[in-house]
């Protein structure tokens, strides 16, 4: 499984994201938001199972220069569902969550911007 599985959720997420912004204008109802969410949420979870369930493929994608960045999606998504979906029901535990993701995201592109300056950059022919 490719780590650009990981997109499918964010593309869920910024979809309801759009929706939750015509439900301030009163253009659509709540329920649609919600349920973007809750499916953005089940397509990240699924993504994550069989994505992480194979290590040494992870650990391959991790070191690809050209695969590497998408498997912070599946970092990102959490924030955004925990922003949208989550804060205004819970805003604690929606603070919590960010934090946590924002830290994970912020040492994945470190580690990943230290491969890319002392690693060998090979472009795909």
């Amino acid at each position: 499984m490719p780590p650009n599985i990981f997109g499918m959720a964010f593309g869920l997420t910024g979809l309801a994201e759009v929706w939750s912004f015509a439900e301030r204008y009163g253009i659509s109802t709540p329920w649609i938001t919600d349920a973007l969410l809750i499916l953005a949420a089940a397509v990240w979870l699924l993504a994550c199972l069989l994505y992480f369930s194979r290590p040494r493929d992870v650990r391959a994608d991790v070191l690809d220069n050209v695969g590497a960045p998408f498997i912070s999606l599946a970092l990102i998504v959490p924030m955004l569902l925990a922003a949208l979906g989550l804060e205004p029901r819970a805003h604690d535990a929606a603070v919590v969550v960010v934090d946590v993701f924002l830290v994970l995201t912020l040492l994945y592109g470190g580690w990943l911007t230290g491969q890319w300056i002392y690693g060998a950059l090979d472009a795909p022919k």
